[in-house]
């Protein structure tokens, strides 16, 4: 029975770990107030919570700690892999994208904001770089014109579950001893979004650059921020208005203003023409 060391912030891979009678779990590491912490407390399973800030230390825990494999799902910070590989451990990491497209933290928020047409999950080993280990298995899906990004959110972590299942019957099948494909990283792409990426200045962004964002960080958790007319806005929705009266009625409308407001829908006259915003809060 292989034991295993699991961290990170996500349960796709948990999940999969924890029901399987091959495996042993002898530690879990998860990221404060994470998904994987929240469920770990909610179902009283034991675990050692850590922030950011707490790296060094759980970096010498890593490497203090007893186990097989180490299973990373969203873990925050580069792991020692030569340090731990050194000590005969497998590393694995599994990833919300098709690698080596969008490696990063936040790599999903890219999938609208670079314009990709696909999404997928990939299982690879932990090299020293970021999400640059040899491909262990992944699958890729297209992104079809009904995915907003709470959806995107939702495929790929499904996704990633199926393709690290599929991954460790691979292992298991070549004795844990299954070299992967390289990774072909000049081919692909890093993405982490930024807060200069999620703010909106109308007098300055085209509409479809607006759009782009509204669509890339649309979740209630995110969303993108803006000054207008002496007010702070977070912005989750909107679209180009084309209509040929409106844009005629507001054409000389100041940039920057919300030219209409009715129901609870906003229409602002951006750099280019019109924008309206369904989906938004006042913050002050």
């Amino acid at each position: 029975m292989k034991s295993i060391l699991i961290i990170g912030n996500r349960l796709s891979c948990y999940n999969v770990v924890a029901n399987n009678p091959r495996y042993r779990i002898v530690k879990i590491y998860a990221l404060k107030e994470s998904l994987l912490d929240k469920y770990l407390n909610d179902n009283q399973i034991n675990h050692i919570c850590f922030s950011i800030d707490e790296k060094e230390n759980v970096i010498d825990a890593l490497l203090k700690e007893n186990y097989n494999i180490l299973i990373s799902n969203g873990c925050p910070f580069i792991l020692p892999a030569g340090k731990l590989k050194s000590q005969g451990k497998i590393l694995i990491n599994t990833h919300p994208t098709y690698l080596p497209f969008l490696r990063g933290a936040t790599p999903l928020n890219g999938v609208f904001y670079l314009g990709y047409d696909f999404i997928g999950a990939t299982t690879h080993y932990i090299s020293d770089g970021i999400d640059s280990g040899n491909i262990i298995y992944q699958e890729k899906i297209d992104v079809t014109p009904d995915l907003d990004q709470g959806l995107i959110y939702f495929i790929s972590f499904d996704l990633e579950s199926i393709v690290f299942s599929k991954a460790l019957e691979l292992l298991e099948y070549n004795n844990f001893k299954y070299t992967g494909s390289k990774m072909e990283l000049s081919k692909g792409s890093y993405f982490n979004r930024t807060k200069e990426m999620q703010y909106i200045d109308f007098s300055k962004d085209s509409l479809e650059l607006c759009i782009k964002k509204l669509k890339s960080f649309s979740i209630s958790s995110q969303g993108c921020f803006c000054n207008i007319m002496g007010h702070k806005y977070q912005l989750f929705s909107g679209e180009i208005i084309n209509n040929t009266y409106l844009v005629n009625k507001f054409s000389n409308s100041t940039i920057g203003t919300i030219v209409l407001k009715y129901d609870d829908s906003l229409i602002i006259k951006a750099k280019d023409g019109l924008i309206k915003i369904s989906k938004y809060k006042l913050i002050e």
